[in-house]
Formats: C-alpha cells, sequence, structure tokens
C-alpha cells in the first residue's frame, strides 16, 4: 500500500507540474489563433476601406469626365446651330457627340448617335445631318437626366 501512496503522489505531483503547462500552452496558442484572426479582420476592414475610397475616386472622376463631355457637347452644339452649318463645327459637334456617347448609359441614344455619326460622314446630306441633330438632342436629354440624377445621389 505504501507503494501505492508513494506512486500516487508522485503521480499527483507530476500532474501538479504538467498541468500548469498544458494549460499555459493551450491558452498561448488560443491567444495566438485570436490574435492572428483579429489581424485578419483589421487587414479586411483596411482592404474594404481602401475599395470604398478607391471606388469614390473612380466615380467621381468619371462623373468628371461625364460632366466635361456633356458640356462639350453641349458647347459644340450651340455653336453649330448658332453657326451657318459650318463644317469644321460640325466636326467638332461630331467628335463631341462622340465622347459624350461614351458615357451614356442609354443604349438607345447612344446607338442612334454613333450609327448616325457614322452613315453622316460617309455621305453628309441635310437629311442625315438633321437626323444626327435630333438624336443629339435625346443624347443631350438623356445626359442631363443621368447627370442629375448622379447630383442628387451624392
Amino acid at each position: 500500500m505504501e507503494t501505492f501512496n508513494l506512486l500516487l503522489a508522485i503521480g499527483l505531483g507530476l500532474a501538479a507540474i504538467i498541468s500548469p503547462m498544458a494549460v499555459a500552452r493551450i491558452n498561448n496558442r488560443h491567444d495566438e489563433k485570436m490574435r492572428l484572426k483579429e489581424f485578419a479582420h483589421v487587414e479586411t476592414l483596411k482592404k474594404m476601406e481602401y475599395e470604398h475610397s478607391l471606388s469614390e475616386k473612380r466615380l467621381s472622376f468619371s462623373f468628371q469626365s461625364k460632366m466635361d463631355a456633356f458640356s462639350d457637347l453641349v458647347d459644340a452644339y450651340i455653336l453649330y446651330l448658332d453657326s451657318d452649318k459650318d463644317e469644321s463645327l460640325f466636326a467638332k459637334l461630331s467628335l463631341a457627340a462622340a465622347k459624350a456617347s461614351m458615357y451614356c448609359s442609354l443604349d438607345d441614344a447612344k446607338g442612334n448617335v454613333l450609327g448616325t455619326l457614322y452613315v453622316s460622314h460617309s455621305e453628309c446630306d441635310r437629311e442625315h445631318v438633321s437626323q444626327l441633330i435630333a438624336h443629339i438632342d435625346s443624347l443631350i436629354c438623356a445626359l442631363q437626366l443621368e447627370l442629375s440624377s448622379e447630383i442628387h445621389t451624392k
């Protein structure tokens, strides 16, 4: 029985020594995993914040580009209508319309202008020019609606 008591005392002594070390090791592993998850979470938040700021910058560049194209189109349109249908002003109007149509999300307005531009460059007659003017009118209206809705959402 003494041997049993001695073995039991040795076992309990070893358990008393090993148990805190095992608990400390388990706690350290858990803390390490939690720190890694926290770092990953912080990195994810930083990445999301960066992507958000990048998308805002893209949107502002896109909005500014759309606004510039719209302004150029309106200026060229007014100059062309005020002139005696000058060919150089028509070329400027065509260029401004093609540029502005890139920023228009309305496919009908964009397609009509680009299609008429293609035809009017190959055969420049009054019918195609008047068609182009009508399509540019609808493009201007579409861009104006898009820009005003973007201003209201900001």
